[in-house]
């Protein structure tokens, strides 16, 4: 998955790439957006929202990531700050151990 700028959509977009070449991709931002502090759990919400939309298109419908306590087939995404620490995931699953927001910001 890369992040980049897309001239045509005047953003950024968040794109999908297999052995194939690049495929896929939502727009997040504008180009002249700044993102909040308060947005950043959103923006990262749709990028892994995108992702796992994608895999399963991929893969012609395997649920990934698999969360035994899912009541739907594909985990809702979800993420938080806390104490200016990024972390996130798929339902139940935290993936990784957290980002703080200063190793982020630009």
């Amino acid at each position: 998955m890369t992040v980049d700028s897309v001239p045509i959509w005047g953003g950024i977009g968040v794109f999908m790439h297999s052995d194939e070449g690049p495929w896929g991709g939502r727009g997040i931002a504008d180009l002249s957006e700044t993102v909040e502090d308060s947005e950043v759990e959103w923006v990262v919400e749709v990028a892994l929202d995108a992702m796992q939309d994608d895999v399963a298109l991929a893969s012609h419908g395997i649920a990934w990531p698999r969360d035994s306590t899912a009541v739907d087939p594909l985990p809702r995404p979800w993420a938080k700050v806390t104490n200016d620490v990024l972390s996130f995931g798929y339902g139940s699953l935290m993936l990784g151990s957290g980002i703080a927001l200063d190793e982020i910001a630009a």
